[in-house]
């Protein structure tokens, strides 16, 4: 299990991070004049294809990541009526320094380049949830489907599960 000031720091920063930058992004588009099209800007904010998954290996990243994507997903609508585009960003691994210190296979590791171009991609076009590489958000949400005790007997074999797998921040 996670040391308690561990999980703390990933909700601080994952959570309470994010919904500290959204708030005060969408209080200064609400006091914007929207644009010919009715628009007044769009926010993309980052979770992670984690956040479809009750991975063992990372509980609070996980579940930080579903508690902001859900939140963001929810809330689009009420949002979009105000000419306010919101956008949950799911990506799989890119490579950034923050990935550098994994000790594990990461399936599906984009360039940061390719990340941008697909977050740019889906935000202009609206999407609430971007998610790539599609292939590992699609078996990730598959696999959640899962009773507990048999996606466990999945995850706890990946090498990010064991001892050691995941860098202890």
């Amino acid at each position: 299990m996670e040391r308690e000031e561990h999980a703390r720091a990933i909700f601080e920063t994952n959570l309470t991070g994010a919904l500290n930058t959204l708030f005060p992004a969408i209080e200064q588009m609400r006091q914007q004049k929207p644009d010919k099209n009715g628009h007044r800007g769009r926010i993309c904010v980052m979770s992670s294809v984690a956040s479809f998954v009750s991975y063992p290996g990372t509980p609070s990243y996980s579940a930080s990541k579903a508690a902001i994507d859900r939140f963001v997903v929810a809330s689009a609508p009420s949002l979009e009526k105000q000419g306010i585009s919101l956008t949950s960003v799911c990506c799989g691994f890119v490579k950034t320094p923050m990935v550098r210190a994994n000790r594990f296979p990461m399936p599906g590791l984009v360039s940061t380049e390719e990340a941008v171009r697909r977050i740019l991609r889906g935000t202009l076009r609206g999407q609430r949830r971007i998610m790539f590489p599609f292939w590992l958000g699609l078996g990730a949400r598959l696999t959640d489907l899962l009773p507990p005790r048999l996606a466990e007997r999945y995850y706890c074999r990946q090498p990010s599960a064991q001892p050691g797998g995941m860098p202890d921040y």
